[in-house]
């Protein structure tokens, strides 16, 4: 999983991405469901590798300001892009058939 920890890392990231769904995690290693929803997706990943790239942002690694571009108040929080645009994002932890329904749902986009 990609590492993010600037404005233009994730706008490169969500570029990069060509045709397959861009899924980013906002999370901290403090926080219990954030290591909870790490580890759905660390299972879930092998198998949409074909369709998704996944990314994980540190939010004690970042500055105040990208937090607040990101419009982040609550951890967990996922952004899904698709073909360079958000088209839908999660807060809080989500199980892993919630996951694998919005990869479905937003890859279809």
């Amino acid at each position: 999983m990609e590492k993010i920890t600037t404005s233009e890392e994730l706008k490169a990231f969500v570029q990069n991405a060509d045709d397959k769904l861009a899924i980013v995690k906002v999370s901290a290693s403090w926080c219990s469901p954030c290591r909870t929803l790490a580890k759905i997706i660390e299972a879930v990943e092998p198998e949409y590798a074909e369709k998704v790239k996944f990314a994980d942002i540190e939010a004690d690694d970042i500055s105040e300001d990208f937090m607040t571009e990101l419009n982040v108040t609550n951890i967990p929080v996922l952004f899904f892009y698709k073909n360079g645009l958000m088209v839908d994002r999660t807060v809080g932890m989500i199980g892993r058939e919630a996951l694998v329904n919005k990869i479905e749902e937003n890859y279809a986009k």
